[in-house]
């Protein structure tokens, strides 16, 4: 009687080892011979759920894999139509007379700029599942950040008579 659970106790801690291919060969009628029989199944189960896994988890870095791709593509794509826009805007508002339209002009060239910056930011933040992707630390002027929020947003601040008090922050965040 006891050489089974002897048995059984190998194999368990096999098992627990990470030995999923391990099967119990107890040939008996009684709860021993049962319990090896619910012990094989369970095993059985294990291997194909471990299996299953590794399928989703290749499947979901095949996904992550083909949104990476978009969201480079989609950057290249955003960026290219920006930089004229962000290279020949200031130059058209420079030469322009009347102070509303260079006004105007200079807020497209704010947003043009904010545009390219996020999508410069996005494929940044695109590779970050990268393996090497390394983070350097710098200082943030949040008052500066803000500030040029609020410049952005001017035509809406003004339409809305929205007054806007700051004061002088500085965060530390991530390049």
């Amino acid at each position: 009687i006891v050489k089974p659970i002897i048995e059984f106790r190998d194999a368990v801690y096999r098992t627990g080892e990470g030995n999923l291919n391990e099967r119990l060969h107890i040939n008996s009628n009684d709860e021993l011979g049962q319990l090896a029989t619910a012990f094989n199944q369970m095993s059985i189960d294990l291997k194909n759920s471990q299996y299953q896994i590794e399928q989703y988890n290749k499947m979901l870095e095949g996904l992550l894999d083909q949104k990476d791709q978009f969201i480079k593509q989609l950057g290249h794509d955003l960026k290219n139509p920006l930089v004229p826009l962000v290279n020949l805007l200031p130059i058209i508002a420079e030469k322009e007379k009347d102070p509303r339209v260079k006004e105007h002009l200079k807020m497209i060239v704010r947003n043009a700029e904010y545009m390219r910056d996020l999508v410069i930011k996005t494929l940044q933040l695109a590779r970050l599942r990268s393996p090497n992707t390394q983070f350097e630390f710098e200082r943030l002027p949040l008052h500066d950040i803000v500030s040029q929020i609020i410049i952005n947003q001017e035509y809406f601040v003004q339409q809305n008579n929205i007054q806007i008090k700051s004061s002088e922050l500085v965060a530390i965040g991530f390049r």
